[in-house]
């Protein structure tokens, strides 16, 4: 599915994949560089896997990845991923241990999970790591680097978010503690930070949230699930380069915890899917989110907003004098909303989910 944001339509579009397309994945990773879609590891139907797909955006086909590397990382779920210098970067996670095979441990520790003796099969054994995994697109190959400093806890369901050459962890559980630490890794050397001091309130420890760049200095965090076992829906603003946490204020009762989120170009962020209520709670149903969230953070550009009241206040037969790029965008602008008319009142068209503004 395909949401189409910059054009103030709020509407999903489907498309159809071909190629070598993965198998369904919770806690996979996703990372978009050079027009390509990398998905990573994830936990099927069989457990665990390691397997690499790649998505070409344009002629939307799956490639599988088979690496030339001796050995392969160990299947894992809920890990953190970035991109830099045209490598694909993963930490920690959860998943097999790596003494169950022939995978790359070198660097890293593996603590056991041994909350469950009932578990499937495909489900014992697992455990929260701390490697750092590398993909090099060129090389095609995987390595576990040994980095300098103190390198985090191992922990799963955490996140990542690059800033130039630094990458920030937050949060993510390790054994029953969700923590709310924060590190930093320098890429060019590999060095880990220890755990940084923020001065002032700082969101509480949690997992499953997201942590999503705005610019190279600003961060935003939202939701995830607390140690108490609550799902939250708390927003906060990271400065890196004062170290500083702001919380901002948004509308109450909208939890969101596992989803999703990015950052647009003109600097809305996006919040979608996710669960709504304790997912450990096994005696009721999920509630899944398919509702889009959009935290505007900053004013949008002049360009766009007089896009907006030239498609609001003047017909189509006047947007000729324009550029052919701001045509182009009114016009597909207009072809959207004919699509999205017609297809109001048909059932099983599109998942109807809504878009929340929230400014």
């Amino acid at each position: 599915m395909i949401y189409h944001t910059d054009l103030d339509v709020g509407y999903w579009t489907q498309h159809e994949t071909g190629g070598e397309v993965p198998p369904g994945t919770s806690g996979a990773s996703a990372i978009l560089l050079a027009g390509k879609m990398y998905i990573f590891g994830g936990h099927t139907e069989d457990g665990n896997t390691n397997t690499l797909y790649c998505l070409d955006l344009q002629k939307l086909t799956w490639k599988c990845l088979i690496p030339d590397s001796e050995l392969l990382p160990s299947p894992r779920d809920k890990f953190a991923a970035w991109s830099y210098n045209n490598k694909l970067y993963y930490f920690g996670g959860f998943g097999v241990n790596i003494r169950t095979g022939d995978y790359l441990n070198e660097n890293g520790k593996f603590v056991p999970d041994t909350r469950f003796t009932n578990m499937m099969p495909q489900d014992r054994d697992r455990e929260w790591n701390n490697q750092l995994l590398v993909y090099d697109i060129d090389t095609n190959k995987w390595s576990n680097p040994k980095c300098q400093g103190q390198v985090p806890l191992p922990r799963a369901a955490h996140t990542a978010v690059r800033l130039k050459n630094l990458v920030y962890i937050f949060g993510g559980r390790h054994g029953n503690t969700r923590m709310n630490d924060l590190h930093s890794l320098e890429l060019e050397t590999l060095t880990w930070s220890g755990e940084l001091y923020v001065e002032g309130a700082c969101p509480c420890g949690r997992s499953w949230h997201t942590f999503t760049a705005v610019s190279d200095e600003v961060v935003f965090l939202y939701g995830g699930y607390s140690t108490s076992g609550v799902p939250l829906c708390d927003a906060w603003q990271l400065n890196v380069r004062h170290r500083q946490w702001s919380q901002i204020t948004v509308p109450p009762n909208r939890p969101r915890l596992w989803h999703t989120s990015c950052c647009t170009s003109e600097g809305e962020i996006l919040v979608f899917g996710g669960c709504e209520n304790d997912i450990f709670q096994f005696d009721e149903p999920n509630k899944h989110a398919n509702e889009v969230l959009v935290f505007q953070l900053q004013p949008y550009r002049l360009q766009r907003q007089c896009l907006q009241t030239v498609y609001k206040h003047y017909t189509s037969d006047k947007w000729c004098i324009l550029p052919k790029t701001l045509q182009d965008w009114l016009l597909k602008k207009k072809q959207l909303e004919i699509i999205k008319s017609k297809d109001n009142g048909q059932e099983n068209v599109l998942p109807q989910g809504s878009t929340c503004a929230v400014s």
